[in-house]
């Protein structure tokens, strides 16, 4: 099934500088007149990822199947 493309997500790698991912995402978008969604995706460190195990809110059987050896 094919149709119009509506929606573009689009990786950066670095908040720091631009991405030279962000301006051709962009440009596709506008063209299509699709939305584009930007994302940033980072791990968390190990402090942060303690304190979610500690009051239960992540789920520890997470870092088991998605956890780093």
């Amino acid at each position: 099934m094919t149709g119009p493309i509506r929606t573009i997500v689009a990786g950066i790698a670095t908040l720091e500088t631009e991405d030279p991912v962000l301006k051709p995402a962009l440009t596709l978008a506008e063209e299509l007149g699709a939305t584009l969604h930007v994302m940033h995706v980072f791990d968390l460190p190990e402090p942060i990822q303690a304190a979610y195990e500690e009051r239960m809110i992540f789920d520890p059987t997470l870092l088991k199947r998605y956890g780093r050896d």
